[in-house]
C-alpha cells in the first residue's frame, strides 16, 4: 500500500495547526489562524489549501478583503482521528525520547 495523502495532510505540521484551530461551528477570519497558527504566511496559505482540495475545510469569500474558513464534518473526523493517532505514538514513550 502506498500512502499520498496520508503524509500530505499529516506530515504538515502547519496544516494540523489550521485543522486544530478551525471549529466546525464557527468560521474564523484568515487574520484569526494567522495569529494562532506558527508559520508563514506562505505556508499557511499553501497548508489552507491543501485542506480545501480534500474537502477538510470551507473558504467563504465574504468579499475581496473578508475570508472565513470552516472544518467540514469530513475535515472533523480526520482532525480527532489525528489526535488519537498522536495519542498512540506517545503512548509509552520515555521523557528522554520525547
Amino acid at each position: 500500500m502506498e500512502f499520498t495523502a496520508l503524509p500530505e495532510v499529516l506530515g504538515r505540521k502547519a496544516l494540523l495547526e489550521a485543522l486544530s484551530v478551525l471549529d466546525q461551528e464557527e468560521p474564523i477570519r484568515y487574520g484569526t489562524i494567522e495569529d494562532r497558527v506558527n508559520s508563514s504566511t506562505d505556508t499557511l496559505a499553501r497548508s489552507l489549501q491543501i485542506l480545501s482540495e480534500y474537502d477538510l475545510i470551507i473558504r467563504s469569500e465574504i468579499n475581496p478583503r473578508k475570508v472565513e474558513y470552516q472544518r467540514t464534518e469530513r475535515g472533523d473526523r480526520v482532525f480527532k482521528e489525528a489526535k488519537k493517532l498522536e495519542g498512540i505514538l506517545l503512548e509509552n514513550k520515555t521523557d528522554r525520547d520525547k
